[in-house]
C-alpha cells in the first residue's frame, strides 16, 4: 500500500510513501501535522505515522527583497493616509 501527496496546483505527485500496511476503508484516514512533516494514517496495524524530512510543498516560503514589516519598501508608492 502507498500514500500519495500531490501539488494540486500544477497536478504533479510531489512524494510517494510506501506503507508495509494496509490502510484501513474508514472515512478521513489521513491527517497531515500543521508543519507539514509529520502524516498520520489509520491502518490495518492502528495509527501510522510517516516522518517527513521536509514538507513536499511546491512552495516553501516566501522571502521579502527588503523592508520591515509594516513599511513599503518603497514610501513614495505608498497610498495618502486619509483621515475623516
Amino acid at each position: 500500500m502507498f500514500v500519495d501527496l500531490f501539488d494540486v496546483k500544477h497536478g504533479q505527485q510531489q512524494l510517494r510513501v510506501v506503507l508495509k500496511e494496509q490502510l484501513k476503508n474508514v472515512w478521513d484516514n489521513l491527517t497531515i501535522n500543521p508543519a507539514g512533516d509529520q502524516i498520520f494514517v489509520i491502518t490495518d496495524a492502528g495509527l501510522t505515522m510517516i516522518q517527513l524530512d521536509t514538507a513536499p510543498l511546491a512552495v516553501g516560503s516566501i522571502t521579502p527583497l527588503a523592508g520591515a514589516a509594516g513599511i513599503p519598501s518603497n514610501p513614495s508608492s505608498a497610498l495618502p493616509l486619509v483621515r475623516r
